[in-house]
């Protein structure tokens, strides 16, 4: 019994759970491309902050998130590579006077931090896309 158990199993999984590309993969058809998020407008970044050209914003939010600290998110779309991404952003941090603090090379996964004290900081990162990166850059600064 028991191995007609393991059978059945290895046969419904020979049959496969179908193609991560669903059924169009079987028609030799492209699946539906998932629409690219709408163009936000994005203003009252604060000085340290800015963003890799070319972009496209998808997010952008901030406000007072306690009593004399404004911390906000900015999602976008960048034709550059991750890890010129970061050199960017590294480049930024040393102009605005920020020493970075950690950084992760990982190719798959890049990241920049930099801050100065408790005074301002921020941490971009950056997820490799056929066209360049998607990036998230979180930030913080006192009043």
């Amino acid at each position: 019994m028991r191995k007609v158990l393991i059978l059945a199993l290895l046969a419904l999984a020979a049959c496969g759970g179908g193609d991560s590309k669903g059924d169009n993969a079987q028609s030799g058809t492209a699946a539906p491309a998932t629409p690219a998020p709408p163009q936000v407008a994005c203003s009252g970044l604060p000085d340290f902050v800015s963003l890799a050209e070319p972009t496209k914003v998808t997010l952008c939010s901030h406000g007072e998130t306690g009593p004399g600290h404004l911390s906000g998110t900015v999602t976008y779309r960048s034709a550059m590579k991750p890890q010129a991404v970061m050199e960017f952003y590294r480049q930024a941090a040393s102009k605005a006077g920020m020493p970075g603090s950690i950084a992760n090379p990982d190719p798959a996964a890049p990241m920049y931090a930099a801050r100065e004290g408790s005074k301002r900081s921020f941490v971009a990162m950056a997820v490799p896309q056929q066209d360049g990166a998607d990036v998230t850059v979180n930030w913080g600064k006192d009043k």
